[in-house]
């Protein structure tokens, strides 16, 4: 994945401890302005999924449809 200036990255997880870790990884890559799900006040999806894999992908597609 190559993302570029205009692009939008949203962390989605309301998790203040987990946004910190991945904006920190993120920050020697340029990529700094990111949002997390957190700062939009979104509720998080229903993790019903049987694995991490599972549960990521709900989350995936649940805020990929939700409006920035």
């Amino acid at each position: 994945m190559h993302i570029t200036k205009n692009d939008k990255l949203l962390i989605a997880s309301n998790n203040k401890g987990k946004v910190a870790e991945i904006k920190s990884l993120l920050s020697p890559h340029n990529v700094s302005d990111n949002k997390s799900a957190a700062k939009y006040d979104y509720p998080e999806p229903e993790e019903n999924g049987q694995t991490f894999e599972e549960n990521a992908i709900i989350k995936a597609e649940y805020y990929c449809y939700t409006k920035t």
